[in-house]
């Protein structure tokens, strides 16, 4: 796959950007809508502005397709999500993706729907896709258990999964979170998605106990925000260049349902400020700030990790950082990922203890020009591009970034970035 030379303007920028639609809003929806029409009374759910990033494309295809295997590829959510759908609606499925993807942990949610009745199998290795999901008879159908008990620290889309799952289930579902629960604002968002389609969720105190009762999902229609995620890159570059730079960020919401709504607070050390307008989210640097010594917790926003960490090592800082655990199961280990390409401008991530690291910025530098490596992780081609503004970047493999926001690129040239396509030597 081609590789990108990015070069930023060395000037002003006035932009306005039109950022994909949400894909975890997107996502939920799309299971919302699956499990409505398959529901013994169904109801008819649309959706408006459906994310173009390939995981969701990935997982609408499938859902209509009736193949007896399901390949995911590389989408995570959709690989967790479609493993409980399928277990629900009682189909025979093989269920798999790509090498990384059999790498990723799925043991905890396949356990949990086994312990609900529902009959998977690993393939292959113990814990870990692909999967093969065996119809259960009539006669298990109202034997099904209603009570799961999973820790609260592994992914959160095992208990999205479980809960949109859950009014289909005979007799509903208690699920029992062990521990302090991580990435709860993706949790937060499944429960408001599903309540506004007409299912009630069931909180205890401290969210240790989420209970759904036997329901229907009823008619609706979402209506999917621009994604957050996607906008957390050109919050580090209004915070990176070192010219006066603004952009309107179209179609982001003063309330949003999405965690990652958090870089407005995030990036407030350098300055960066957020004005909402009716077309959306106004973002500028009002002045040049001096930054001491900083602290990050990424326990509800990982995705923002990369993005953030790349900002304070490019402003010469340094930051203790807690929450990065669950970056080590994503689309590479993004942990590793991002020692080994700061490294490269004098940056170091080092691990402290289990949850504690630190991140020193102190000493950055750029050469004339620098390649970044991706390790197909559309995260890490968007969280380095702002270092455009110091050096000439080359960006290995631009097509990750279709994973998540395909037009990123075409956005950056349209906004006044020098975006070259580099053709490889034979």
């Amino acid at each position: 796959m081609p590789d990108l030379l990015v070069r930023a303007p060395q000037k002003a920028i006035e932009a306005a950007v039109r950022l994909p639609a949400s894909k975890s809003e997107s996502n939920r929806a799309l299971v919302m809508q699956a499990l409505a029409y398959t529901q013994k009374e169904p109801a008819d759910i649309t959706i408006q502005h459906l994310s173009n990033a390939r995981d969701t494309q990935i997982l609408k295809a499938l859902l209509s397709q009736k193949q007896p295997v399901w390949d995911v590829q590389d989408a995570g959510t959709t690989m967790r999500f479609l493993t409980a759908l399928a277990a629900v609606t009682n189909q025979s499925k093989i269920i798999q993706g790509t090498a990384r993807m059999h790498e990723r942990p799925i043991g905890v949610l396949v356990e949990a729907l086994k312990q609900i009745g529902f009959q998977i199998t690993y393939t292959n290795q113990m814990g870990f896709p692909p999967l093969q999901i065996q119809p259960i008879q009539p006669h298990q159908w109202s034997k099904l258990a209603e009570f799961v008990k999973l820790s609260a620290q592994v992914s959160s889309q095992f208990i999205s999964a479980l809960l949109m799952i859950a009014p289909l289930l005979p007799n509903g579902l208690t699920i029992a979170l062990e521990g302090d629960l991580r990435s709860a604002a993706y949790v937060e968002m499944t429960i408001a998605q599903m309540q506004q389609a007409g299912v009630v969720v069931e909180k205890s105190k401290h969210n240790r106990q989420l209970y759904v009762a036997p329901q229907l999902y009823q008619p609706h229609s979402f209506v999917i925000e621009a994604d957050w995620s996607a906008a957390s890159y050109w919050f580090s570059m209004v915070a990176l260049c070192p010219f006066p730079m603004r952009v309107l960020l179209e179609g982001l919401q003063s309330t949003s349902l999405q965690g990652d709504a958090v870089i407005q607070q995030l990036m407030q050390p350098w300055g960066v400020t957020s004005k909402h307008i009716p077309q959306g989210v106004l973002i500028q640097k009002e002045e040049a700030v001096v930054l001491s010594d900083l602290f990050f917790d990424f326990s509800n926003c990982p995705d923002l990790a990369q993005t953030v960490l790349v900002c304070v090592a490019a402003s010469k800082a340094n930051a203790t950082v807690v929450g990065l655990e669950s970056l080590r199961i994503k689309e590479t280990d993004r942990i590793a990922a991002l020692q080994t390409e700061l490294a490269k401008f004098n940056a170091t991530l080092q691990e402290l203890d289990e949850h504690h690291w630190q991140l020193i910025g102190e000493h950055f530098a750029t050469p004339q020009q620098a390649t970044v490596s991706t390790y197909h992780d559309h995260r890490m081609a968007m969280a380095f591009a702002p270092l455009s503004f110091f050096c000439n970047l080359v960006i290995e493999n631009k097509s990750v970034v279709e994973k998540s926001y395909p037009h990123f690129w075409s956005d950056l040239q349209a906004s006044g970035f020098q975006v070259e396509e580099l053709i490889a030597n034979d």
